[in-house]
C-alpha cells in the first residue's frame, strides 16, 4: 500500500507540471497516431514506468537541500526566483536565445525550471555562508581596468601578426592615448572615447578581480608583475586581441567595504562549481533517506528492528513548487554574461565553466 500511495503522489505531481492542465483534465485520448489511439492511462503508467525513479530522486535533493537552507537560514522566496529567471531570459536575449524556446525544445517545463533554480538559489546561500577567504588566497587577486585598441589576429601568436598592416595603426594610435593620459586625461574619460572593448567600456574599463592564470599571459604580467600601486597605468600591452592600457585598481588583500564584496563574489563564483558537487554529495551521504520505490539491497540480518523514516513534513513553500515532469538534468545553468564572463581573453566573453 505504501508502494502504491508513493507512485500514486508522483504522479500527481508528474501531471501538475504540465502548464495549465492537470491530470483530471486530461482527456481519455492524449494522442492519434495513424488510427491508433494513446490514452490517458496509458500515458500515465508510461509516466510512472520511465520517470517516476529519476523524478522521484530530484525531489529527495530539493528536499535535502531545502532541510539545509532552513538549518542555515538561508530563505529563497518565489519573488527572488522569478527576479533571478528574469535576468537570465534578459541575458539569452542579449546573446539572440530565446529561452523559454530553448527550453520548450530540451522539453523541460516552466515547472521543473523554477524548482531547479530555486534548489540552486537555496545551494549558493548555503555556500556563501560557509566560505572562508585566507589572506593568502586574497593576495592572489588583482583588479584592473584596461583600454583596448583591436587588431584583428593574423596569426596564433604576437611573432605571427608582426608584418599586420593593422598593427602599426593600432601601435600608434595606444601609444597616442598613453602620451593623452600623460597629459593629464583621466584613464576613465580614455576609456569612454577610444576603447574597442565594449564589453568593460561600459563599466569604465573595469574586469572585476582575477587571478593570475585567469588573464593571458601578457596581460597576467603587466598586473602582477609589472604594476605595483594601485592607480598606476602600464605602457601599452600586446596580446593577440590588440593593444591595451591598463590600470590597476585594486589588491585582493587590501579590498574593504564594495571592493572587498565583490572579490568575495568573484572568489565564491570560482569555488562554485567543486563546492556545489561536495555540498550536495555530503547532503545524500549524510541525509536518512529510505526510497521504497529503488529500495537499497538487504544487508546482513541483525536483531534491530528496521529504523523508521525520519524525514521530516515537507514545508509548505516546497509544496507550493510545481515538481519536474521529466528525467531531470542538472539545475540549469546560467548563461555568461559580461558581468560573468571568464576574462582570459580581455574583452571577449567567452561563457564560465558550465555550473
Amino acid at each position: 500500500m505504501l508502494r502504491k500511495a508513493l507512485v500514486l503522489a508522483v504522479l500527481v505531481m508528474i501531471a501538475s507540471a504540465v502548464p495549465g492542465m492537470c491530470a483530471q483534465s486530461l482527456p481519455d485520448v492524449v494522442a492519434v497516431v495513424n488510427g491508433d489511439k494513446i490514452t490517458k492511462d496509458q500515458l500515465i503508467s508510461t509516466l510512472i514506468d520511465w520517470q517516476s525513479l529519476s523524478v522521484l530522486d530530484q525531489m529527495i535533493m530539493q528536499r535535502l537541500v531545502g532541510q539545509e537552507a532552513r538549518k542555515a537560514g538561508v530563505n529563497v522566496t518565489p519573488e527572488q526566483v522569478r527576479a533571478r529567471l528574469d535576468e537570465i531570459k534578459k541575458q539569452n536575449s542579449a546573446f539572440g536565445q530565446d529561452f523559454d524556446e530553448m527550453m520548450r525544445s530540451r522539453g523541460i517545463t516552466p515547472g521543473y525550471i523554477f524548482a531547479s533554480l530555486k534548489m540552486r538559489m537555496q545551494v549558493e546561500g548555503i555556500i556563501k555562508k560557509r566560505i572562508k577567504i585566507t589572506p593568502e588566497e586574497a593576495d592572489q587577486y588583482r583588479r584592473a581596468s584596461h583600454i583596448l585598441i583591436r587588431v584583428q589576429a593574423s596569426g596564433p601568436s604576437n611573432e605571427e601578426q608582426k608584418d599586420n598592416p593593422k598593427d602599426a595603426e593600432a601601435k600608434a594610435k595606444i601609444e597616442k592615448i598613453a602620451e593623452e593620459i600623460k597629459n593629464g586625461l583621466s584613464f576613465e574619460d580614455a576609456v569612454a572615447k577610444y576603447s574597442e572593448d565594449e564589453g568593460s567600456k561600459a563599466k569604465k574599463g573595469d574586469l572585476g578581480f582575477f587571478q593570475r592564470g585567469d588573464m593571458l599571459p601578457e596581460f597576467s604580467k603587466a598586473v602582477f608583475d609589472e604594476l605595483k600601486k594601485v592607480g598606476e597605468v602600464s605602457a601599452p600591452v600586446k596580446t593577440l586581441y590588440g593593444y591595451h592600457l591598463i590600470k590597476l585598481t585594486g589588491l585582493g588583500k587590501t579590498a574593504v567595504g564594495k571592493n572587498r564584496q565583490e572579490l568575495v563574489e568573484a572568489i565564491f563564483q570560482r569555488r562554485l562549481p567543486d563546492e556545489y558537487n561536495t555540498l550536495m554529495l555530503s547532503l545524500r551521504n549524510q541525509g536518512k533517506i529510505e526510497n521504497f520505490l529503488a529500495p537499497s539491497k538487504p544487508e546482513a540480518k541483525s536483531a534491530q528492528p528496521p529504523a523508521k523514516a525520519t524525514t521530516p513534513p515537507p514545508a509548505k513553500e516546497d509544496l507550493e513548487e510545481a515538481p519536474p515532469s521529466e528525467t531531470p538534468p542538472p539545475p540549469p545553468s546560467e548563461p555568461a554574461s559580461e558581468d560573468t564572463a571568464h576574462p582570459a581573453s580581455p574583452g571577449e566573453t567567452t561563457p564560465t565553466p558550465s555550473q
